[in-house]
């Protein structure tokens, strides 16, 4: 597993490689993207395809929504919109702070990271 670098390298031959992305905040470019179709993972802090990009804990709060998660999701050329690998629900509890809710969707991606990993691997 290798976490993408900040400028766009050469592919790798190694067919099982696996880039994973968390809290890495840049849009990658679409030849670095095309260059590994299905191979680049990101977690997202929010159930795909809802809250897309920043502030999810907040928007799904100031909605008032019961449920908020984390995905796992390949990478393509839409912020947030790849295949999804694998979600976590996490309940959203009456007086919930983004804070709070952040620190729950936190060990949620914990969880289901390396799962997804594994399933990315297998396939």
């Amino acid at each position: 597993i290798r976490r993408p670098p900040r400028s766009t390298p050469k592919p790798s031959s190694a067919a099982s490689d696996v880039y994973k992305r968390q809290g890495y905040m840049r849009i990658l470019s679409k030849n670095f993207i095309d260059s590994y179709p299905d191979k680049i993972l990101n977690i997202h802090p929010s159930l795909l395809p809802k809250y897309k990009g920043l502030n999810t804990h907040r928007r799904a709060i100031e909605n008032k929504e019961n449920i908020s998660g984390c995905t796992v999701h390949y990478v393509n050329q839409n912020l947030d919109d790849g295949k999804i690998i694998l979600q976590r629900e996490v309940r959203i509890d009456i007086g919930e702070t983004e804070k709070t809710l952040a620190d729950k969707v936190l060990k949620a991606e914990h969880s289901i990271y390396p799962k997804a990993i594994k399933i990315a691997l297998m396939k």
